[in-house]
C-alpha cells in the first residue's frame, strides 16, 4: 500500500472510527488459539452429561447443562451491556431454548431423532 493511502486510513481510522491504528496490536495465533479453547469448551457443555449417564437422564441433563451455560455466559456479558444480570441470563435461556425446540420440532418430525 502507497504511503499516502496508508496515511489516509490512519486519519479515518483515527478521526472517524476512533481507532489508534499504533495500537492495533494482537497476534492472530494467539487469537485463534483462543477462540478454538473457548468454542471447543462450550461444545463440550452439552456432552459432559452423557459421560456420566446415558438415556433420558442423560438428554435432561444435556438441556439443563446447555442452559446453564447459556445463563452464565449471558449473565457475564451483562457487564459490558449495562443490563441487570438476571435480565440478561433469562433473555439468553428463554431465546436458547425457543431455538433448541425449533430445532428439535423438525427432528421430531422428520424422523431424524
Amino acid at each position: 500500500m502507497r504511503c499516502a493511502q496508508r496515511a489516509t486510513l490512519d486519519t479515518f481510522a483515527r478521526d472517524v472510527l476512533g481507532i489508534n491504528p499504533q495500537e492495533r496490536g494482537g497476534n492472530p495465533l494467539q487469537a485463534a488459539v483462543i477462540s478454538f479453547v473457548l468454542y471447543s469448551s462450550g461444545a463440550l457443555v452439552p456432552l459432559l452429561p452423557f459421560l456420566v449417564t446415558a438415556g433420558p437422564s442423560a438428554q435432561f441433563g444435556s438441556i439443563i447443562a446447555c442452559l446453564c451455560g447459556l445463563g452464565l455466559v449471558s449473565w457475564g456479558t451483562s457487564s459490558f451491556n449495562g443490563r441487570p444480570g438476571w435480565f440478561s441470563a433469562l433473555r439468553q435461556i428463554l431465546i436458547g431454548g425457543m431455538a433448541a425446540s425449533f430445532t428439535y420440532g423438525p427432528g421430531m418430525v422428520f424422523g431424524s431423532l
